[in-house]
């Protein structure tokens, strides 16, 4: 029997909870990897061409991607850092500096290849913005608020040491652009600040109004300057600013300006966070809208964050999702690069390579080759479409809204819709589930569930009395007996559906999802700060233990008693080995909401979400790799793994002389291949991975490092349960 557990819940607000986090602070990565969007789904923020080829991209995590034609292709670096990176600039080809969040910043002395992170001042604020105007003298400006603190920092090292000067203001500031070592513009809450002794001395040139924020600054020339406010407004000045004059850009309804770039005094292009794209050809007087964009695929927000020239007439644009644009003549037309996918909400897989994913506007997608690639199946729909179950290789279901319920006997191929009973734009079925090819039960909105017992053809609607939450999720642990959940309460049934009573009440049960191992045990997911479970088949239900930071779960996924995944809320993957009692909070990849987590195995799993996220795993997702030193080791070189013998977790180090595609594998005693723990391109330096090994059994095995396919070198460990 399959059974589906991956689906979308809309974010709720949830009381006080307790699920017990083992939290990892040091910068790790766990083993999961994108499938899609390739090479990141991640928020990206800035971005910085060095010439026509070269360029860097920053965002969410620590994120930097590099560039060396044009933008055709990126690759992944290992920035140390997994705070927000705002801004990024290069003092010369090799070295650089990318700052962000919490006052960090990290530097590049070899084009990328590894970043030392540096805390330039203990404070709850950001960096947001960074300038080089040469080799050695560079300005990083930022703040607290929108007038709590402001900061400006300036290096004459090429950023390897950095002095705190007086801003002038208390204005926070969010971007600084000098036209040469001693002329220089500020932005920020409110105002545009000047220097004219390199940052000695800073004076007010411009007060935009009370509540209006200077998100980006052009010093062009000498008399020419251009600055973005977050409303409709571009300010230009023609004395180098110290006067400015106020454009409106005409944008479509309420929007946020997020960046301005000129290649030249004439000529501009504006971008916006719903997405638009505005463009200018007599020095920003005039402005023409580009709207293609404008809220994509429903987007409300966030879209565009930055905009940079390569050449006068070639420019990237960057956002949310991973969306990378490219335009190579001005914006006459743009090509999409990365991102701009459509949301996911629920995954399933059939066997080990085919796998489906459904979401937003009517979204269905097929992998036949283990999520390597997919291919869009035809809904029929253009609605939001929330889970997806299959009952044998060929016969599956899909949930969504207006009360939809689409089925296929072809694995895909075309789907029907059937009738539920259940109509009107808001009216959502969140999910269902098959007891067998012919009984199934779906979860709806207002307190109902649905009943079939002829494979969908015909539909009874069932009303849970006194309740009209949405039901979330419903499983059956027999023929009998079946529990839903939503996030106010936990429900029951001892009558094959037919009727349903309310178990629990939050906070003494609830969820947002819920999987059941057997026929005993069973987990309701709400979010990090609370699940709860059964071992009598649902008919009580404790609350597990918690602490830490929160974030709801939208879906869970048991393989065994002991063995459960949960994804949910700003990225978050938490995991037990336990049941239950404790969780282990696995470091993230993403910033994205994840609906929908799907096991084919211990160790194989994807993840779907926001912006097209599939996220997979080939281990368990519980290898954390961590680089302890961004130097060049002179070899390579393998170390013993320590503690040894070990349970249940044990530290591997090793050394990478040469960029390449890096390998731990581990075999057991007979020499067969178990998994790979690292698989993954990675940078020369030293690293240390934390290999949990819970779900394997005691014994001796191997770990073998490769580079580029050939072995370097083994060693063998101990495992004792």
């Amino acid at each position: 029997m399959f059974v589906d557990k991956m689906k979308t819940k809309t974010p709720h607000a949830f009381s006080v909870f307790l699920v017990s986090i083992i939290f990892l602070t040091q910068p790790l990565h766990s083993q999961w990897y994108w499938q899609s969007p390739v090479p990141t789904g991640n928020e990206l923020q800035g971005i910085k061409f060095l010439n026509n080829q070269t360029g860097y991209i920053t965002g969410v995590l620590g994120s930097i991607m590099k560039t060396t034609n044009g933008g055709e292709n990126y690759s992944i670096l290992n920035s140390n850092m997994s705070e927000l990176l705002y801004s990024i600039d290069f003092a010369d080809m090799n070295t650089g500096v990318a700052v962000g969040d919490l006052c960090n910043a990290v530097r590049t002395t070899n084009g990328g290849l590894s970043w030392t992170p540096n805390r330039l001042i203990l404070s709850t604020g950001d960096l947001r913005g960074i300038d080089f105007v040469n080799e050695r003298i560079g300005y990083i400006a930022g703040g607290l608020g929108f007038a709590s603190a402001a900061y400006i920092f300036k290096t004459t090292n090429a950023g390897e040491n950095w002095t705190q000067l007086s801003a002038g203001t208390t204005n926070g500031l969010n971007c600084i652009d000098f036209l040469d070592s001693l002329n220089g513009l500020a932005g920020g809450g409110s105002i545009i600040m000047k220097t004219t002794n390199g940052g000695l001395n800073w004076y007010q040139t411009l007060f935009t109004g009370p509540f209006d924020f200077i998100n980006s600054i052009d010093y062009i020339d000498s008399v020419n300057a251009y600055a973005y406010q977050d409303g409709d407004y571009v300010y230009k000045s023609t004395n180098g600013g110290n006067n400015w004059l106020a454009y409106q850009i005409g944008l479509l309804h309420l929007d946020i300006g997020r960046c301005i770039s000129f290649p030249n005094a004439t000529t501009g292009l504006a971008v916006t966070d719903d997405g638009t794209i505005a463009k200018s050809t007599n020095g920003g007087i005039n402005w023409i809208l580009d709207t293609t964009y404008y809220e994509y695929g429903g987007e409300l927000g966030n879209l565009f964050k930055e905009i940079s020239f390569n050449n006068d007439t070639t420019a990237m644009i960057v956002g949310s999702g991973g969306k990378i644009l490219r335009t190579t003549n001005t914006g006459l037309s743009w090509q999409i690069k990365n991102g701009f996918q459509t949301f996911l909400k629920g995954n399933f897989f059939t066997d080990a390579n085919t796998g489906y994913s459904v979401g937003d506007h009517g979204k269905i997608i097929k992998t036949t080759n283990a999520g390597q690639n997919w291919t869009d199946l035809s809904s029929g729909t253009n609605y939001t479409l929330y889970s997806v179950n299959f009952t044998d290789l060929n016969t599956g279901y899909v949930t969504g809204d207006t009360g939809m319920i689409l089925k296929t006997t072809n694995a895909g191929d075309s789907w029907i819709r059937l009738t539920t009973g259940i109509n009107g734009i808001y009216s959502k079925i969140s999910e269902v589930f098959f007891i067998n090819s012919d009984t199934g039960h779906a979860a709806a909105d207002s307190g109902r569930i649905l009943k079939t017992t002829n494979g969908g053809m015909n539909w009874q609607t069932i009303q849970i009395n006194g309740d009209d939450n949405t039901i979330e999720s419903v499983w059956f642990v027999n023929d009998l007996t079946g529990i839903g959940c939503s996030n106010s309460a936990i429900y029951r049934t001892t009558n094959g559906g037919d009727n349903w009573f309310v178990q629990t009440i939050g906070p003494a049960g609830l969820g947002l999802d819920l999987f059941f191992s057997d026929s005993l045990n069973g987990i309701a997911s709400a979010a990090i700060s609370e699940s709860y479970k059964t071992t009598n088949g649902g008919n009580n239900w404790f609350r597990l233990s918690s602490a830490g930071t929160d974030a709801a779960l939208y879906s869970i996924h048991s393989l065994n008693n002991s063995l459960s995944y949960a994804v949910g809320g700003k990225g978050y993957m938490v995991k037990t080995t336990n049941g239950g009692v404790n969780w282990i909070r696995l470091p993230r990849l993403t910033t994205n909401y994840l609906y929908s987590v799907f096991f084919v195995d211990e160790n194989t799993g994807y993840a779907a979400g926001d912006y097209g996220t599939l996220l997979k795993t080939t281990n368990g997702g519980m290898t954390f790799i961590t680089n302890t030193n961004s130097s060049v080791p002179e070899n390579f070189e393998l170390g013993q793994n320590y503690p040894n013998p070990f349970n249940p977790s044990t530290t591997i180090s090793y050394k990478i002389q040469k960029s390449g595609l890096i390998q731990l594998k581990l075999f057991d005693i007979a020499g067969r291949e178990i998994t790979s723990l690292i698989d993954q391109q990675q940078s020369p330096g030293e690293y240390k991975v934390l290999f949990d090994a819970s779900a394997y059994p005691s014994g001796i095995y191997f770990y073998s490092l490769y580079s580029n396919g050939i072995l370097l070198d083994s060693k063998k460990c101990l495992l004792i349960k």
